[in-house]
């Protein structure tokens, strides 16, 4: 607890879908990205990832890929943050995507 008398307080804003490390490596771009989002108020993030070219430059299944993105999180980000995936499936490959 802390005693707010005669101060401010703002809500944070939680940015529910960035891409850290899609076009730098996450190591660089948790900081830089993040940095940046609590500037502007953000103080959670929900970060997109998948295997392939855009992170880690990996492929392969998510159980050996998604240690390695939280390893290299790890005491990077400046606000509280988390992952999110979509699932890719023949269907939804077919698809355009937005």
């Amino acid at each position: 607890m802390h005693d707010g008398k005669g101060m401010l307080a703002f809500p944070g804003v939680v940015d529910a879908h960035m891409h850290s490390g899609i076009y730098s490596p996450l190591d660089e771009d948790a900081v830089s990205e993040s940095k940046a989002a609590a500037m502007g108020g953000v103080t959670s993030s929900l970060n997109y990832f998948r295997t392939g070219q855009y992170y880690l430059n990996k492929g392969g299944p998510y159980k050996k890929f998604f240690p390695e993105v939280l390893k290299t999180s790890k005491n990077r980000f400046h606000v509280d943050y988390g992952y999110h995936r979509r699932r890719w499936t023949r269907r939804t490959s077919t698809r355009s995507r937005c």
